[in-house]
């Protein structure tokens, strides 16, 4: 009976290990829980500068994801990427309905809103477009490479042993 040799898939298809932690980490560990209890805490505009909100959401986030991960410790599900993720979600879901709420609370010339400000087409050179195209395709081209340079071969399962 003869045995078909298993793929080496990571050989083939890179792997997605660089951009989660490049699209993941940053904003959804890092910034997101901090940002809708800072949201919650401090609805008025006056409340905090922009730069003090973006530094406390750091800062809380750092706080709350480890104590999200110690309660999930003492829980049945453990500290595995699905409930720590199931439970951030949450979080983040919840803390951004209460911010919603206490910011509908506050008259709307109050609450603090961001407003982002997009340039035109017209006003973006096609250098410039191309320039930001070349370095987001690069970085996403090099770190989706890395997967794969550093993937240690599998072993062969069947033995020379005739």
């Amino acid at each position: 009976m003869c045995r078909a040799r298993p793929q080496r898939a990571s050989v083939i298809v890179p792997t997605l290990e660089p951009i989660r932690i490049v699209l993941g980490l940053p904003p959804f560990i890092l910034l997101l829980p901090g940002y809708v209890l800072v949201a919650a805490l401090y609805p008025h505009k006056g409340d905090l500068d922009p730069i003090e909100r973006v530094a406390l959401s750091f800062g809380l986030s750092i706080a709350i994801v480890p104590l999200i991960g110690l309660a999930l410790n003492y829980s049945p599900w453990g500290i595995r990427l699905n409930p720590m993720l199931a439970f951030v979600s949450l979080f983040i879901v919840r803390g951004a309905g209460v911010a919603v709420y206490r910011r509908r609370a506050v008259p709307a010339e109050e609450a603090f809103a961001i407003n982002v400000s997009l340039p035109r087409w017209s006003q973006v050179s096609l250098a410039k477009a191309t320039a930001v195209l070349i370095v987001v395709l690069c970085s996403v081209g090099f770190g989706c490479g890395g997967g794969p340079a550093r993937t240690k071969a599998l072993p062969d399962p069947w033995t020379a042993g005739y």
